[in-house]
C-alpha cells in the first residue's frame, strides 16, 4: 500500500515517567469486574501510566494542552470529552484573544476559570458532531461563545492553614485532594485535617476521680473526612464535611501514671459542619466556617476509663467539650494546587 510507502519526520519534544503498581488496583477501576485478569491488570497499569505521563508532558509542552471553543455560557459547555482526556473537575481557562492596533498583535486575556461537571463520552465519534460537556464557572469574568478554553493542569491539593475559635479552638490545618475525577461527582474532596489548643482547667479529676488542681492542658487533634463543594455563585462555595478523629489531652504535670495510665486522656469524636470559601483568585480562598465535635468514650494508655464501674464520657473531664458545647467557627485562607 502506498501509506506503507510514506515517511514522517519526528521530532523530539520531551518525556515522562511515572511509577505504577499493579498492587494499586486491588480495588479495580469504575467499569470493570470486581476481579481482574493478567490481561486486564496489564491494560489498567499501562493506561493509567499513559495518563500520568500525558499529565506530566501536558503541564510542560503548551501544544499539547487541549484548546477548544466554548460554545455556550449558561451553562459553559464545550465540545469536548472522555476522547480528549477530560475528566470531572478538570480545569479549563477561558480566554478572550484581544487585536491590539498600536502593536498589530493579538493578545490572549483570561477571563474566567472554569471546571468540567457533565463529561461526555465521545470516544466513538469521528466527526466534529459529538455532544457537549457541561462545566461550571469557579471564578468571575463574563464568558462569551467563542471563547478559547485551554486545559490547566493542576495536582488536585487544597491547603487550608487558619485557626479555629470556641470551646475547642486554636491553631488548624487541613490538607485536601480532589476526588471528583474518581467518582464523577464535582466538588468532592477527601481531606485530612489536624489541630492544636492549650487551655486551663479548674477542679479536673484524674482517673481516680480525685480533685486535681488547676491543670494546664495541650490538646491535639486530627481527623480524616469527606467534604462536598456547592458552588453558591461563581466566587463562593459552600463545603459541607463530616469526619472521624481522635484527640489526645496532656499536661507537663502529669507524670508516672499518677493520673492517667500513659499520662495522657484521649477520645475518638465525630465532627461536622460546612466552611464558606469566598475567592480572593480562582486558586486562592478566605474561608470561614463552623463546626461541631461529637467526643465518645474517655480513655487514657490503658484504655476506656470507668468511674464507679461506669464507663465515663469525655466530656467528664472536660464539660466544655459536651454534646451542645463542643462548637468552634473557623476563619482561614485555602490554597490550591
Amino acid at each position: 500500500m502506498a501509506f506503507d510507502q510514506m515517511n514522517f519526520d519526528l521530532e523530539f519534544v520531551s518525556q515522562a515517567s511515572a511509577p505504577v503498581s499493579a498492587q494499586d488496583f486491588k480495588i479495580p477501576p469504575p467499569n470493570y469486574p470486581a476481579s481482574l485478569t493478567q490481561d486486564q491488570l496489564l491494560e489498567v497499569v499501562l493506561q493509567t501510566g499513559l495518563d500520568k505521563c500525558l499529565d506530566k508532558v501536558e503541564k510542560n509542552v503548551e501544544e499539547m494542552k487541549v484548546k477548544t471553543t466554548l460554545y455556550q455560557t449558561h451553562p459553559p459547555r464545550a465540545k469536548i470529552g472522555e476522547k480528549e482526556g477530560l475528566r470531572v473537575d478538570q480545569c479549563y481557562f477561558a480566554y478572550e484573544y484581544i487585536y491590539k492596533k498600536r502593536t498589530k498583535n493579538t493578545k490572549a486575556i483570561r477571563r474566567s476559570v472554569i471546571r468540567a461537571k457533565q463529561v461526555v463520552d465521545n470516544r466513538g465519534v469521528a466527526t466534529g458532531s459529538s455532544e457537549l460537556s457541561t462545566f461550571y464557572q469557579v471564578a468571575s469574568g463574563r464568558l462569551k461563545n467563542g471563547f478559547t478554553l485551554q486545559q490547566h493542569n493542576e495536582a488536585g491539593i487544597g491547603v487550608y492553614v487558619g485557626n479555629e475559635f470556641g470551646n475547642v479552638g486554636g491553631a488548624s490545618a487541613r490538607i485536601e485532594k480532589r476526588g471528583g475525577g474518581a467518582v464523577s461527582v464535582p466538588a468532592v474532596y477527601l481531606f485530612l485535617e489536624g489541630g492544636m489548643q492549650q487551655k486551663t482547667y479548674f477542679q479536673m479529676h484524674n482517673k481516680f476521680n480525685e480533685l486535681l488542681p488547676n491543670q494546664n492542658i495541650n490538646f491535639l487533634r486530627g481527623d480524616i473526612g469527606v467534604a462536598k463543594g456547592l458552588r453558591l455563585i461563581k466566587i463562593l462555595e459552600l463545603a459541607p464535611y463530616l469526619s472521624i478523629g481522635l484527640e489526645a489531652a496532656k499536661s507537663r504535670d502529669w507524670t508516672n501514671d499518677a493520673q492517667f495510665s500513659g499520662n495522657v486522656l484521649k477520645s475518638m469524636y465525630f465532627k461536622y459542619g460546612a466552611n464558606l470559601s469566598l475567592n480572593l483568585r480562582y486558586n486562592i480562598q478566605v474561608v470561614g466556617g463552623i463546626g461541631g465535635y461529637l467526643f465518645l468514650i474517655a480513655e487514657d494508655g490503658g484504655g476506656e476509663i470507668t468511674v464507679g464501674n461506669q464507663k465515663v464520657n469525655y466530656d467528664y473531664f472536660f464539660p466544655d467539650r459536651a454534646w451542645g458545647k463542643a462548637f468552634s467557627s473557623y476563619v482561614g485562607i485555602r490554597f490550591q494546587f
